[in-house]
């Protein structure tokens, strides 16, 4: 399930300003006043394991998703995402060096690194290399 929850009107209010003509935008979470917590109970109920929040990973409002520690627990389950995510930031940090993903004094990397999550720094390591194959 994805949308915009009970809590978060003003983002659908927000997003209503951007819609062509011929788009219509639906919040059920919204219309059947579901917040974050009563999604998340649903949602564990019904698979049988916690969702954490979304976010795409290169997004630098990806932060919003959650808290640092629901970040690292996502890093940890999804290694390729993180190691991804620091990469997209390298870069972003080579062409600025004050666009980190998530503070102006960390970044993903360091992030990785006070977890010890070798498989997401592995994926970042592979992921810089094949850069500079090609």
């Amino acid at each position: 399930m994805y949308g915009y929850n009970a809590d978060e009107q003003y983002r659908a209010d927000r997003a209503s300003a951007y819609i062509l003509a011929n788009e219509t935008l639906s919040y059920p979470l919204i219309q059947w006043n579901w917040n974050r917590s009563k999604t998340e109970s649903y949602m564990a109920a019904f698979a049988g394991e916690r969702f954490y929040r979304s976010a795409c990973i290169m997004c630098p409002f990806s932060g919003i998703s959650g808290g640092r520690q629901e970040i690292i627990t996502k890093y940890r389950l999804h290694p390729e995402e993180g190691g991804l995510a620091a990469f997209i930031e390298f870069v972003s940090i080579c062409l600025n060096p004050r666009q980190t993903l998530y503070t102006k004094s960390r970044t993903v990397r360091d992030l990785l690194q006070e977890d010890n999550n070798h498989a997401a720094l592995s994926v970042l390591g592979l992921t810089g290399a094949q850069l500079l194959e090609r």
